[in-house]
């Protein structure tokens, strides 16, 4: 629950800051086919996930593995990874988008650690602006 609520926040943001067509997904119950085609029409992705097993947890890097065998290029990306005590998912995450043609990562992977502190909002808020900026709406 804590990675959702940081995304539902971080979702709210990007709405009250002018982003428009904002869709969420949890890949642990949407089949990849859905999120793939979605992934296809949009310029910019969040990827939120947490460590499982000192790896990415398993729907997601699932859909990271349907992203590269589609080879999606030409994409901006923001990671956020959550861990208790060895968060690890958001450098394996870089490094399977890294190998897209045209791949951009606009920030340092977020890290949160079970849930979302209080003092963590300004990130959230830095990725909303690097988001604004990457997008032209500010």
């Amino acid at each position: 629950g804590g990675t959702e609520s940081a995304v539902d926040l971080l979702a709210a943001k990007l709405a009250d800051s002018g982003v428009k067509n904002i869709k969420m997904y949890d890949v642990s119950m949407t089949h990849p086919s859905f999120v793939l085609s979605e992934a296809f029409r949009c310029s910019h992705i969040i990827l939120a996930t947490t460590t499982y097993n000192a790896g990415i947890f398993e729907s997601m890097e699932n859909f990271l593995h349907v992203l590269s065998s589609h080879n999606l290029q030409n994409r901006k990306y923001v990671l956020i990874q959550n861990g208790s005590w060895a968060p690890t998912c958001g450098t394996q995450m870089r490094e399977i988008l890294e190998k897209l043609k045209g791949t951009e990562i606009l920030n340092d992977s977020i890290c949160i650690k079970s849930t979302l502190k209080e003092e963590q909002i300004a990130e959230l808020d830095n990725v909303v602006i690097t988001i604004e900026k990457s997008l032209n709406l500010k």
